[in-house]
């Protein structure tokens, strides 16, 4: 079967609520259902597991098996690590699945004939098989998602397992009304050989998965680590993350071992067991599709991983409270629903994400000695606690949630460690990334204008067009345009480039001008705004001005700014106000900002640079001949650029961090497809507040991958078109021209009907 019909089918159904690009779909719909089996067939043996057990030997000898666990599970892990160190990737995932398919047929047949004691192995054996099946799969999603990719689409693929962990537990409760329980084991080994064919699959898709994408931590430890004994003792960043696992394990034992208890005395009979635990799970796995699906991307992008992470300790410590004034039944199933949908949920999915700034070589030695050793140890460690405290302080069973509470203060101190060490990597490694970009030579604008005397000089124009400057970019693109339109006049390009840097304001200003206005700050500072906005005086002269009353340093000229800001359509007057405004707050920090102005002109540039992205893909993937002339092409990437630094200005007007510049300089100066890019945008979360911050990563993030309707197109050329801003309205009156866009959109003739490059009529 064509994948083009299942990407077309993920597009359409997860479109409204998913921003998944289309170079995303393909893989994120293979991850969602691989992790759809891999949680199914879990949710079919976990049932199955409870029921064998407390039917054979009772609930009472749970805290028994949960310690078990954690040293089998040291067998398993030294294993896992061994082989994965040595065997390729696709051969190391085929070959995990296919000995755990040849397992559970073992286990049917050793069920039939009635072995003694075997429930208890094969609960210890399911805990290690549904952690090494969890295990390997969000490996390999880390291993094929980024930061920011990841807060997005893993809310989306965790769904995948929910809606898998209700299809297993629905199958297992309606299936022992025909079937022994002991049978469900052939369906699960026939899953598993469903996983092993589409992560099979999955493996195939992804580009040479056998490579290590280094990406992420900047400390040389992290880069070849001897052994997994330095990486944890050189890493209080991995400590952490293996303590919040165990502690997150520890408080979720307890509240199993109580809801275990409560259902051992309320329901009877080995397959009424079956069908109950398989029912539950099924909710249980409802609600976590709806957590998955609504709240856990929502709440990781509005919110950010730290407190994300709180949900739970947080819910799970209200409900333990109830428990002990109100040890009822129905209770204790409430707080094991809680715990189970949001640790499969908003939980799994922050944890996962915490994995992201690792290398990929050293998340496949140190995940599954987290994941899987830390998850079981932590429950052998949750066994222990119950059975040494419980007695001792004579708790019962339905009163176990004393013991939580006692957990949940060192859980939250955790999340603050673990908060703070997650961004600590980040932006060590977008400084790293920054200390290694090359520094490009600097073009003066003004220079453009020199090299056109001649058609020996204007070859020159053309190392312009990979200036840093913006402005040297847009003058060397505008000559060109204005040379193609004049039919090569050079007068005409000269003069084109003349005028237009007189507009920038880069020509002298009038001193009697300026001398009229004066600087006395409480009569002067509202004409001052009326001529900034409304006055035809040339930029030069308000850029003068702007600079002369900067150096009073005051509240009320920091006020006037933003007011003028508010007010004003031309974009060069909103840049210089908002550099100047950015030096009075570096300078005198008392300084107040207005800070609901300030988050509208940041909606307002995103919109501005979202038109602009927009535009400039609509324009390379119409435009066949652009990489012969790519003046176009060159103009609207720089005024991307210039919206880009607008807007962070306007960032570091509301969040004064260095860290601002930052990011703002390796977002600029690297290629959007390098890791740093999604690390840095990621760094941003921690600065900005929500709802901004999702605002500014969807827009940012989007970059070069806008998907767009025609009418959306539309809108934006026209909003362009009609701008006040003289840059915009130009370049996108020629790419109307150009692309004779106006045979389409009649509507557009009126800007394009206007003189803009010399003797020609764009």
């Amino acid at each position: 079967m064509p994948f083009l019909s299942i990407s077309s089918i993920a597009r359409r159904f997860f479109g409204p609520l998913f921003d998944v690009h289309p170079q995303e779909r393909k893989k994120t719909i293979l991850m969602f259902f691989y992790f759809f089996l891999t949680i199914g067939v879990i949710y079919i043996l976990k049932p199955v597991r409870s029921s064998l057990f407390l039917t054979e030997l009772g609930a009472s000898k749970l805290r028994f098996v949960y310690m078990g666990e954690g040293v089998f599970l040291a067998f398993i892990v030294a294993a896992y690590i061994h082989l994965a160190k040595r065997i390729k990737k696709r051969t190391f995932h085929a070959l995990v699945l296919g000995f755990f398919a040849l397992n559970l047929i073992i286990f049917w047949v050793f069920f039939l004939k009635k072995v003694p004691y075997l429930s208890a192995f094969f609960y210890v054996w399911v805990a290690s098989f549904s952690i090494t099946m969890t295990t390997q799969f969000w490996t390999l999603a880390n291993d094929t998602f980024n930061p920011i990719e990841a807060k997005r689409l893993f809310g989306l693929i965790a769904s995948g397992g929910s809606f898998g962990g209700i299809f297993g537990g629905m199958a297992a409760s309606f299936a022992v009304n025909w079937m022994r329980t002991e049978d469900l084991l052939l369906l699960a080994a026939v899953v598993v050989t469903l996983c092993l064919g589409i992560s099979s699959h999955l493996l195939k898709e992804i580009r040479d998965p056998d490579s290590e994408r280094e990406s992420s931590v900047p400390l040389e430890e992290f880069q070849k680590p001897p052994s997994l004994r330095k990486i944890f003792s050189g890493s209080s960043y991995l400590i952490f993350l293996a303590l919040l696992v165990i502690i997150t394990k520890m408080t979720s034992t307890v509240v199993d071992n109580q809801f275990n208890g409560a259902v051992d005395l309320a329901v009877q009979g080995k397959e009424a067991k079956t069908a109950f635990f398989g029912s539950f799970m099924a909710w249980v796995n409802v609600v976590s599709f709806v957590l998955q699906l609504i709240v856990t991307s929502l709440s990781l992008r509005f919110f950010g991983v730290g407190t994300s992470l709180f949900i739970m300790p947080l819910g799970v410590s209200l409900l333990s409270a109830g428990t002990l004034f109100f040890p009822l039944f129905y209770l204790s199933l409430f707080l094991k629903l809680y715990d189970g949908s949001v640790s499969y949920s908003i939980q799994q999915t922050s944890k996962e994400v915490l994995f992201l700034p690792l290398s990929s070589s050293l998340r496949y030695r140190a995940k599954p000695m987290i994941d899987m050793l830390g998850f079981r140890v932590a429950k052998s460690l949750g066994g222990l606690y119950i059975a040494l405290f419980a007695p001792l302080l004579g708790i019962s069973d339905e009163r176990l949630g004393l013991l939580i509470l006692a957990l949940v203060p060192f859980w939250i101190f955790v999340i603050q460690k673990m908060k703070g060490g997650y961004f600590r990597l980040l932006r060590e490694h977008v400084v790293m990334r920054k200390r290694h970009q090359t520094i490009q030579e600097v073009h003066r604008a003004t220079e453009v204008l020199s090299f056109l005397h001649d058609e020996k000089g204007f070859g020159q124009v053309q190392s312009f067009m990979n200036a840093r400057s913006s402005l040297s970019r847009k003058l060397a693109a505008a000559a060109y345009l204005a040379y193609d339109q004049s039919l090569n006049d050079l007068e005409s390009a000269r003069k084109i480039v003349g005028g237009l840097l007189q507009e920038e304001g880069l020509g002298a200003a009038s001193k009697e001008k300026i001398e009229e206005i004066g600087a006395d700050e409480p009569t002067h500072l509202q004409k001052i705004e009326e001529i900034l906005i409304y006055n035809s005086s040339d930029f030069a002269h308000k850029r003068a001005l702007i600079k002369i009353i900067e150096k009073l340093g005051s509240q009320n000229v920091l006020d006037m700014f933003q007011n003028t800001l508010l007010r004003s359509q031309d974009h060069a007057l909103r840049f210089v106000l908002l550099k100047s405004s950015v030096r009075m707050i570096q300078t005198a920090p008392v300084l107040k900002i207005r800070r609901a102005l300030l988050k509208n002109e940041a909606k307002r540039e995103l919109k501005i640079y979202e038109d602009i992205q927009k535009v400039e893909s609509f324009y390379l993937k119409n435009v066949t001949y652009k990489a012969s002339k790519p003046y176009l092409e060159t103009a609207l990437h720089a005024l991307s650029d210039e919206s880009l630094e607008r807007l962070f200005n306007i960032l570091f007007l509301l969040h004064p961090v260095e860290d601002i510049w930052m990011i703002y300089h390796l977002l600029i100066d690297r290629d959007e497809l390098d890791q740093a890019r999604p690390h840095a945008l990621e760094l941003l979360s921690s600065i900005l507040l929500p709802p901004l911050i999702f605002q500014v990563q969807r827009t940012l993030e989007s970059q070069k991958h806008f998907s767009f309707q025609r009418d959306e197109i539309h809108d934006s050329i026209r909003r362009l078109a009609f701008s006040a801003d003289k840059w915009l309205s130009i370049f996108s009156r020629y790419l109307i021209s150009e692309m004779k866009l106006t045979t389409s959109w009649p509507e557009l003739l009126a800007p394009s009907k206007q003189v803009v490059f010399g003797k020609s009529a764009v």
